[in-house]
């Protein structure tokens, strides 16, 4: 039997492009994967570049049950990691992570069955989100200590919808990149599949483009006064 010699790869190890941001990171927890998907997939929506988007969100991962069991929910249940970046050189970036977490919390994880929400950055300063979506339950809604930790509690239709006072915010890095070159489009999107498959297995990572792939890579500038970005 002949096997032919498949030719290597060449990596040519030259630069990352990357820059700082400022992101914040939260727990999701829902009663199933079901529905802990569902708030996921449409609380990370619509954030694969900060070009047009109000940030940049993805999964980092599931952990609890189903997931990694090293990491304990509060309430015990199913639960997934996100986080939320905006570049730090905006000057408003404060105001632009906590809008952005406003938004897609309230309007995403509280709308979304079954669902809880945690902040997992104990930092200072902090945002007082917790209180700004509290408002929602109109009244109604009050504060608790639940799973030993300080809470808003919103009434809902199938009962309460939990979620921690504060939201802390860090330091972080948007960007880092790979470039494949193939004989075709498939090998080389096959070579970036495998790449995304690896990368979403690395604690603390996003992949916030579709598929992990970002298929129209941007660079800066543009002849057109109106576009601060441009594909070729």
């Amino acid at each position: 039997m002949t096997v032919s010699a498949q030719p290597r790869a060449h990596v040519d190890d030259t630069y990352a492009e990357a820059f700082r941001s400022i992101y914040a990171e939260f727990l999701i927890t829902a009663r199933d994967r079901r529905w802990l998907d569902h708030a996921v997939a449409s609380c990370t929506g619509n954030a694969s570049s900060t070009i047009l988007c109000d940030c940049e969100a993805g999964l980092d991962r599931y952990v609890g049950p189903g997931g990694d069991e090293s990491f304990a929910t509060p309430d015990g249940r199913p639960g997934a990691i996100v986080q939320l970046h905006v570049p730090r050189f905006r000057k408003d970036r404060v105001e632009a992570i906590e809008r952005s977490l406003l938004v897609r919390i309230s309007q995403n994880v509280l709308t979304c069955a079954t669902t809880a929400c945690f902040n997992l950055l104990d930092t200072d300063p902090y945002l007082k989100l917790g209180r700004k979506i509290a408002f929602f339950g109109d009244g109604w809604q009050f504060r608790d200590t639940r799973f030993g930790r300080p809470v808003w509690v919103i009434p809902i239709l199938g009962g309460e919808f939990c979620l921690d006072r504060r939201f802390g915010f860090k330091d972080g890095l948007m960007g880092g990149n790979l470039w494949f070159m193939g004989r075709d489009v498939d090998a080389a999107l096959l070579a970036a599949e495998r790449a995304a498959e690896a990368a979403a297995q690395v604690p603390g990572v996003i992949l916030p483009f579709p598929g992990g792939v970002a298929a129209s890579g941007s660079k800066a500038g543009s002849r057109y006064e109106f576009s601060i970005a441009s594909t070729y």
